[in-house]
């Protein structure tokens, strides 16, 4: 239990959010969310309309006085930043800065957990990625994201600030409605199955769930000093067998085709070491197969006429 203290979690409306924003208050915490639309607030979490930066911010953490401050809101498309690199800056960097700011002053001893991505490994030079790999991202949205964990360092060596990074890989889960496996689905139902690449790219799917199970680990047992933790099933499946998989529960025997194109930004190949979150007592608890079939139950579900 958590004594009644209080998360505020950013985005908590969005498809990552609303899952931490969900744990964290069924696990005893009082979640204040922030969001640009609340219509679909998870349950049991208080949330308001901010669109970040606003300078109420820093008003609403004085008032709420949060032990814990998740911050997840932000763009998240690789290939969207391809296309505006100054959009996703704003979103992403010009946010974070604003947020860490805010935070500095209206409440200094809070614990700050930032969701950051895979993409700021780009293409390793050696499987499976551990934290102390080299950055090379080769997307804007991947130097986007080195940004802002360098801001996440500067507030914990500046100002002692409690903060800390998830690196999330290949995170999917019902509800997604865009990216790789929504994406499968809808061509699926339409026929042939078109995508870009070879299908012999490699990435390490996380669901969803796991990933909030892992923001949760790290509100407890994560040092907090401006360090990175990756968030991963630790397991590399190669995109085609992911396409597969999923035709398989949507329309078997639909054809799947690759241009053999590979889109800018992409990495190759993704597999995680996640040894040091496990190390803190993380375990990713649902399989891919189980998950995909869980996504495509969902796909089905909703677009049933």
């Amino acid at each position: 239990m958590t004594g009644g203290k209080t998360a505020l979690v950013t985005g908590a409306c969005g498809f990552l959010g609303s899952r931490i924003a969900s744990q964290l208050a069924a696990t005893g915490y009082r979640v204040v969310g922030l969001d640009r639309e609340t219509g679909r607030a998870p349950r049991g979490v208080e949330c308001r309309a901010m669109s970040l930066p606003d300078d109420a911010l820093a008003d609403v953490l004085a008032a709420e006085a949060p032990s814990l401050v998740v911050h997840t809101a932000g763009p998240a498309s690789v290939v969207g930043s391809v296309v505006d690199p100054l959009a996703d800056f704003e979103g992403s960097v010009r946010v974070h800065a604003h947020l860490l700011d805010a935070v500095r002053r209206s409440a200094p001893d809070a614990r700050v957990i930032a969701l950051s991505s895979a993409a700021v490994y780009g293409n390793p030079v050696s499987l499976p990625i551990a934290e102390n790999a080299p950055l090379a991202p080769i997307s804007p949205y991947g130097h986007h994201k080195v940004m802002c964990e360098v801001l996440m360092r500067e507030y914990a060596d500046v100002y002692s600030m409690n903060t800390c990074v998830l690196r999330i890989f290949s995170a999917y889960g019902a509800g997604l409605r865009r990216q790789l496996l929504w994406d499968v689905c809808e061509k699926a139902s339409q026929g042939t199955v078109r995508l870009f690449g070879t299908g012999e790219e490699t990435r390490d799917f996380i669901h969803a769930d796991d990933v909030a199970r892992a923001v949760l680990v790290l509100a407890h047992a994560a040092a907090f000093e401006g360090e990175a933790y990756n968030a991963a099933a630790g397991v590399e499946t190669s995109v085609r067998e992911l396409v597969t998989t999923l035709v398989g529960e949507i329309a078997p025997g639909a054809p799947i085709e690759f241009s053999g194109e590979v889109r800018a930004g992409d990495p190759l190949r993704w597999r995680a070491d996640i040894s040091a979150i496990r190390a803190l007592g993380f375990e990713p608890s649902l399989s891919l197969d189980d998950g995909l079939a869980e996504y495509a139950a969902w796909y089905r579900d909703v677009t049933r006429t």
